[in-house]
């Protein structure tokens, strides 16, 4: 492990959940996440109320 907090924090998570059985890597093997983006994207849309901030006015 890395004597980084964070790094060894992560590493040790990793390793528990690698030995707990982690479902994530076989998960990513076997769906098609990119079919997925266009859904994902549009969650962070939202539509603006006010002009505020906007240094762009038509």
């Amino acid at each position: 492990m890395s004597n980084d907090i964070f790094g060894s924090l992560f590493n040790l998570q990793d390793y528990r959940l690698k030995q707990l059985g982690n479902p994530l890597p076989e998960l990513e093997k076997t769906v098609d996440w990119e079919s997925f983006r266009s859904l994902l994207n549009k969650v962070h849309e939202k539509q603006r109320k006010r002009q505020a901030g906007n240094a762009q006015q038509t």
